[in-house]
C-alpha cells in the first residue's frame, strides 16, 4: 500500500495534489515518478560522496561490505564476520524498536538506503515513509520490499534538507549511518523536527571521533572524504539549538547511537 496523498513541496511547503504520475504544487512545481518511486529532489548538485552510493546497492546489505564499514569508520571487531556483522546489524534493530517503539505508528526513515532498517521498522509501524538521496539505492529498496511481500512502505526521493512532507507527520524519524555525510546538518535538524510531531522522537546512528581518530592513517585518509566526525558535546548542542531535547546515547567503537524528543514549541 503506497501513500502517495501526504506529501508537501518540499520547497514552499504546501500540500500537494498527486494526478497519475504528477505531483503539483500551487507554486507552479511538479514533481514525477521515477521508476515508480515519487521524485522530490529539487536540486540535481550531487557531491562525489553521493554520487558513491549510485554504484553499491547490489552489495550495500552484503556481509563482506557492512564488515568493512563497522570495521573501518566503528573501529568494531568484525571478524569473524559471518557472526560479528549479524550481531551488529540486530543490536542496531534492536535500539531502534526499543527507542522508537514503532506499534502502529507512523514512522521516517531517513536515508534509508536499500532498506535494511526499513523493512524491520515495517514489521511493527502502521506506516514507513522511506527517503534516499540515491535512486539507486531506492530502487534496490523497492525489490527487497516485493521480495517480502511487505506493503506499509513508501519509498520516497528526497533531500533531507528539504522533505516533502507536511508539519508534524511522523511519530518517530530513524537515520542510521548517515548523519555524518549531511551537508547542513542544522537545516537538516530543523527539517526533521518540522516533520515530527510534538514529542515525537528521533533515533540516530553516526560516527564520533572516539576511536577513529587514534589510528593516523585513518585521520589523513578521512580528512580527505566529505564526512563529518562528531563529538559528543557537539551532537549534545546541535540538538540544543535545533529544538531538541532529552538526549541519551551510548557508544560502541566508533558508532554511536543516541536518541532524543522533539521539544515544544
Amino acid at each position: 500500500m503506497k501513500n502517495y496523498n501526504d506529501f508537501s513541496c518540499p520547497t514552499c511547503k504546501q500540500r500537494l495534489e498527486c494526478s497519475g504520475e504528477l505531483f503539483k504544487c500551487d507554486c507552479g512545481n511538479t514533481f514525477k515518478l521515477l521508476d515508480d518511486i515519487p521524485d522530490f529532489l529539487v536540486d540535481s548538485h550531487t557531491r562525489e560522496m553521493d554520487s558513491y552510493f549510485d554504484n553499491v546497492p547490489e552489495y550495500y546489505e552484503s556481509v563482506s561490505y557492512l564488515s568493512r564499514i563497522y570495521n573501518f569508520f566503528g573501529c568494531l571487531p568484525t571478524q569473524p564476520e559471518d557472526l560479528m556483522v549479524p550481531i551488529i546489524i540486530s543490536s542496531i534493530q534492536d535500539g531502534l524498536n526499543r527507542i522508537l517503539n514503532p506499534n502502529s505508528k507512523l514512522i521516517l526513515d531517513l536515508a534509508c538506503g536499500t532498506g535494511m532498517y526499513t523493512r524491520s521498522l515495517s514489521k511493527e509501524a502502521y506506516h514507513v515513509w522511506a527517503v534516499d538521496l540515491s535512486i539507486e539505492m531506492l530502487k534496490k529498496a523497492k525489490l527487497k520490499i516485493k521480495e517480502d511481500n511487505l506493503e506499509n512502505i513508501t519509498l520516497v526521493r528526497a533531500d533531507a534538507e528539504r522533505l516533502p512532507f507536511p508539519d508534524g507527520q511522523f511519530h518517530g524519524v530513524s537515520c542510521i549511518g548517515a548523519m555524518q555525510l549531511f551537508r547542513d546538518i542544522d537545516a537538516t535538524l530543523v527539517e526533521i523536527k518540522r516533520v515530527m510531531k510534538e514529542r515525537g522522537t528521533l533515533a540516530v546512528m553516526t560516527y564520533v571521533k572516539e576511536g577513529v581518530w587514534k589510528e593516523e592513517e585513518h585521520q589523513e585518509y578521512l580528512e580527505k572524504l566529505d564526512i563529518h566526525f562528531f563529538e559528543v558535546k557537539e551532537i549534545e548542542k546541535l540538538l540544543e539549538q535545533n529544538g531538541f531535547g532529552k538526549f541519551q546515547y551510548r557508544i560502541n567503537g566508533s558508532m554511536i547511537m543516541f536518541s532524543c524528543t522533539a521539544n515544544k514549541e
